[in-house]
């Protein structure tokens, strides 16, 4: 069977020799693939690079110099976008972002009260879920479960239903109830807003609700004390906050 000769069919070196202008078609056919070859890396090098970088709300507003967020990946996005638009300096972001008309409103601290991120987190989750005012009747009960979640013993659970239900019943938190009524209300809402090149700020609102066709932004904060710094960053937050508000739904905040 072997030794039978071919009846049908050509290796690939017969066609290559039968054929005349078989090297000026080899050469063209390497020169081809090298080109090929070449814009596919072109490709997959830009497709490794970010169109868009995130910045966040809270570092945004914690940051002492804006060039501290720059990061190896905006230069990724200059070769991206070709100009220096992608490289715009956030300061202006910051410049028109006006604090001072954040106010900060307080309720009563009780003596003793847990500290810390993870308590934080727990009064967070508890405001994020709870109905307004005293009637919050099963409070205790999500707080003993969700404690026990964030790893926190009992009396950090009661501490932080106690916390969340005097938040609850302050102005601000009844106005919130009563827009939710009107499905004006948004709770742990994440948001997304372009502040110029190709940077986009990047956060989750506590409570937003709308009311007579203004928006109020609220943020949550357990802190034990405030100094000046940070109490202006947290203002910048939620400053920043309401402008991304602003500029999706065309009201004021």
């Amino acid at each position: 069977v072997l030794d039978e000769p071919r009846s049908r069919g050509l290796r690939g070196v017969q066609l290559v020799e039968e054929r005349p202008d078989a090297p000026q078609l080899a050469r063209e056919g390497h020169a081809a693939l090298a080109a090929f070859r070449v814009a596919h890396a072109e490709v997959v090098a830009r497709g490794a690079l970010p169109t868009e970088v995130v910045v966040t709300a809270t570092a945004l507003s914690h940051a002492e110099d804006t060039r501290d967020l720059a990061g190896a990946d905006v230069a990724g996005v200059d070769a991206v976008a070709g100009d220096a638009v992608a490289r715009a300096p956030l300061d202006p972001v910051l410049a028109g972002v006006d604090a001072s008309r954040v106010a900060l409103e307080s309720v009563v601290r009780e003596p003793g009260r847990p500290v810390g991120a993870k308590f934080g987190d727990l009064v967070h989750q508890l405001l994020a879920t709870a109905p307004s005012g005293d009637g919050a009747d099963d409070l205790d009960a999500q707080a003993a479960i969700r404690a026990r979640t964030l790893g926190l013993d009992e009396a950090t659970a009661g501490a932080g239903a106690r916390a969340a239900r005097v938040a609850l019943a302050h102005p601000l938190m009844v106005a919130a109830a009563e827009a939710a009524t009107r499905g004006e209300c948004r709770r742990e809402c994440p948001i997304t807003h372009a502040i110029g090149g190709s940077r986009v700020l990047e956060g989750v609102v506590d409570l937003a609700y709308r009311q007579s066709g203004r928006w109020t932004v609220v943020d949550f904060k357990t802190d034990a004390t405030l100094d000046d710094e940070r109490r202006l960053a947290y203002a910048r937050q939620v400053a920043l906050y309401a402008q991304a508000i602003t500029a999706a739904t065309g009201e004021p905040c």
